[in-house]
């Protein structure tokens, strides 16, 4: 669907973001895989840093989403389980 829109390493670390949140964004309440946890915060960083390649800016939100897989972890459930009251206190802590 981007193809032809976006240069091709920009199209490929917007998926990075989208490889990140399947292995970490399930609604199940059971815990994340060791194994999805490292491998999606080792590809948020990649993200991120290619972003800064790109010099784009890192908004809060970016950084943010580094941070998922740690939340994950701390809450034992994918990040998509957790309900809107949770990550709007998770939101107030990185401000």
């Amino acid at each position: 669907m981007l193809i032809g829109i976006l240069q091709e390493e920009h199209l490929e670390n917007i998926l990075l973001l989208q490889y990140a949140m399947l292995l970490i964004g399930g609604f199940v309440n059971e815990p994340v895989s060791q194994d999805n946890l490292r491998e999606s915060s080792r590809v948020l960083k990649m993200y991120v840093q290619q972003l800064k390649q790109f010099n784009y800016p890192i908004r809060p939100t970016t950084h943010f989403a580094s941070h998922l897989p740690e939340d994950a972890l701390k809450y034992g459930c994918g990040i998509e389980a957790l309900s809107f009251s949770e990550i709007f206190l998770l939101r107030e802590t990185y401000r």
